[in-house]
């Protein structure tokens, strides 16, 4: 399908140990998965978003201003 129409993937995210299964996820069993074969098949994506702790999946920490690992990881994707 990348192949023939443009492709993006939105609002995905992970959080270790969260209790909504809907986010709950890993970096190697997830995270990385995903954008290695997103970028294998050349589809473009945009994480969930930067959102404080209350959101699901957040990618800062309580302080509003330190990146989780989620926010690490999409940060140095995006550096890549």
């Amino acid at each position: 399908m990348a192949d023939t129409y443009p492709l993006i993937v939105s609002e995905w995210g992970f959080q270790n140990g969260s209790r909504d299964e809907t986010v709950n996820g890993t970096l190697a069993g997830f995270a990385r998965p995903l954008i290695d074969y997103l970028d294998r098949k050349n589809i473009h994506w945009v994480a969930y978003g930067y959102f404080p702790p209350d959101a699901r999946p957040p990618m800062l920490e309580a302080d509003w201003t330190t990146l989780n690992e989620f926010g690490r990881f999409v940060k140095e994707s995006l550096e890549n």
